[in-house]
């Protein structure tokens, strides 16, 4: 028994530093955390910065773009089909006014003749 008392006496201390040194651990890992989200929650003022009201030129975005106004729809006159263009005086993404002209047809000359020919038919003297 006395060889039995005598491991006790040198396990007992021995147990006690180690549990000593697992509690000073957890307690410095807590303090640390603790630390670092104090000092992740301490942040330095915010500046307030006013928008530019500059206008938008370009918009990227992915997926589907709808106007916020009304949507027009661009045909071409079945007199049209087959016509190529033969100028054109706009490029991608210039805004346009009412009424300016952006494309003249290769066939301009015919159509405007044609449209032409009732107001000279009018303009001309009737015979009697």
């Amino acid at each position: 028994m006395t060889k039995l008392k005598r491991q006790n006496q040198w396990l007992n201390p021995i147990l006690m530093v180690i549990i000593a040194i697992i509690s000073s651990s957890v307690t410095a890992l807590m303090i640390r955390s603790q630390g670092l989200t104090l000092s992740n929650h301490q942040s330095s003022p915010v500046k307030e910065v006013s928008p530019k009201n500059t206008p938008i030129e370009t918009v990227a975005a992915l997926g589907r773009l709808e106007p916020s106004g009304e949507v027009i729809h661009v045909t071409v006159p079945t007199v049209l089909q087959g016509a190529r263009v033969e100028q054109l005086f706009v490029k991608l993404g210039d805004r346009l006014k009412q009424g300016e002209i952006i494309a003249i047809l290769h066939n301009y000359p015919q159509l405007q003749a044609a449209l032409n020919q009732p107001i000279i038919k009018w303009l001309l003297p009737k015979p009697n």
